[in-house]
């Protein structure tokens, strides 16, 4: 987008979650399993519906529906980004590794059992940029010191990075030593996302 002189645009993709508007929360609390849809949209231009559905084993299960207008550029990124206490310092991950790995650029990581600190997932580009994504991931977990857990997985294969710094903090950082910890651990779920080879500043 940055080399399409996209960005400022209404075709700029990186900038769609911030022109989002909420349009309506629904609850529905028939039958054993609460269920909140939220839909957001922006324009006639990308419709957001997202709903959460917590089951009576505590798990939440959450999907995400994007209906995008024809006239916008290829997505990136589908997926979801969110926080969770900067207590969760170790993850525990099923996928592809040890190194940060994409959907057109996977071959040489194998798929296998893998650990790592939340602080050395991200890779330390001169510039600041979306980074350590992993792809063909089963499930990933974080833990705390005590033991306390907190696992993602889909029933399909998914490409996650999880880092200190939220999307926004990377954006305005000019230099790896302006990044400073946002106090809570961001993590990147999605369904698709393509190299940031072509676009440093692609974002969910």
């Amino acid at each position: 987008e940055i080399s399409l002189g996209l960005v400022g645009s209404e075709m700029c993709i990186r900038d769609r979650p911030k022109l989002l508007k909420i349009e309506s929360i629904t609850t529905t609390s028939e039958g054993p399993e609460p269920t909140i849809t939220v839909t957001a949209k922006h324009q006639d231009l990308v419709t957001v519906t997202t709903t959460y559905r917590l089951g009576r084993d505590g798990i939440l299960t959450t999907g995400l529906t994007i209906d995008a207008a024809p006239k916008l550029p290829s997505l990136l990124r589908v997926g979801m980004n969110f926080g969770i206490p900067d207590s969760f310092t170790e993850v525990a991950y099923f996928g592809r590794g040890p190194f940060e790995n994409y959907i057109d650029r996977q071959t040489a990581a194998e798929v296998g059992l893998y650990g790592i600190n939340v602080s050395d997932f991200a890779e330390p580009y001169v510039r600041p940029q979306a980074s350590g994504n992993r792809t063909d991931v089963r499930w990933l977990t974080l833990l705390q010191s005590n033991g306390a857990r907190f696992t993602i997985r889909g029933p399909q294969h998914l490409s996650m990075s999880v880092s200190p710094y939220s999307p926004e903090t990377v954006a305005a950082a000019a230099h790896t030593n302006d990044l400073k910890p946002d106090g809570y651990v961001t993590i990147n779920a999605c369904l698709l996302y393509t190299s940031d080879a072509a676009d440093e500043e692609d974002s969910v």
